[in-house]
């Protein structure tokens, strides 16, 4: 509402209308304070697993690097076995 139409309505009625207003953008206040603490949840679950899915990496590298050793020292055990 405008000043003039406030101004028209009587200092009830544009008491009213302010209180009206007031509740109204505490209620969006409340409802972007709920959804910044939601984004920040997701941003900490997602850095979360991206911690995981490196660990995970790490591992995986590691695991193949000691399968390709036992294949190289396989033939060796065969042919040490032979003599």
């Amino acid at each position: 509402m405008t000043r003039a139409v406030l101004a028209d309505t009587g200092p009830l009625h544009a008491k009213v209308a302010l209180d009206a207003g007031a509740k109204k953008i505490a209620k969006l206040e409340t409802a972007l304070d709920e959804e910044r603490q939601a984004r920040t949840a997701a941003d900490q679950a997602a850095a979360a697993v991206r911690v995981e899915v490196a660990t995970l990496a790490e591992r995986a590298a590691r695991a193949e690097k000691l399968r390709h050793l036992l294949e190289r020292l396989q033939p060796s055990r065969a042919a040490a076995g032979q003599r």
